[in-house]
């Protein structure tokens, strides 16, 4: 929390010293801390539920060049704000569930593929695309290994 919404309590709220070092995203500085204290948070999600947390609350020396108050990660998943996906992914449950399409070599049995071909289409080739810089000297590499082909 930030010095102005702290003050904003009216001195309802005793702040105890801290030790804690606070850092803005992708600082090497931290915060200057002004105190802690402990409170509960009710919060209502969007789907009507609520959520009742006990937190640790930083209050910090206003600054312009950050923001002003924010919710930790854990404080956000306790209320209910956020929610981490542990465990199983979509897809490794549809490979378990469908081992048997994801095994052997692939082919297709007792199916025999149509391709329509515009037979009015003209045919033409291509043409040689550059190799990207960043990987030529790789090719040469496995070129000169390998020989000419």
């Amino acid at each position: 929390m930030d010095e102005s919404n702290f003050e904003k309590l009216n001195g309802k709220v005793k702040l105890k010293q801290t030790h804690t070092k606070v850092f803005p995203y992708k600082s090497q500085y931290p915060i200057k801390t002004l105190g802690e204290f402990r409170t509960y948070i009710i919060c209502k999600t969007n789907t009507g539920r609520k959520s009742l947390s006990n937190i640790l609350i930083h209050v910090v020396k206003c600054n312009a060049n950050f923001g002003k108050s924010l919710l930790s990660f854990q404080t956000a998943e306790d209320l209910g704000l956020i929610k981490q996906v542990r465990g199983q992914s979509e897809t490794d449950k549809l490979v378990s569930e469908y081992n048997d399409l994801f095994t052997g070599l692939g082919k297709i049995t007792d199916f025999q593929l149509k391709l329509h071909i515009d037979e009015t289409v003209q045919p033409v080739t291509q043409p040689h695309h550059p190799i990207p810089f960043h990987i030529r000297e790789k090719v040469e590499k496995e070129y000169c290994r390998n020989g000419s082909r």
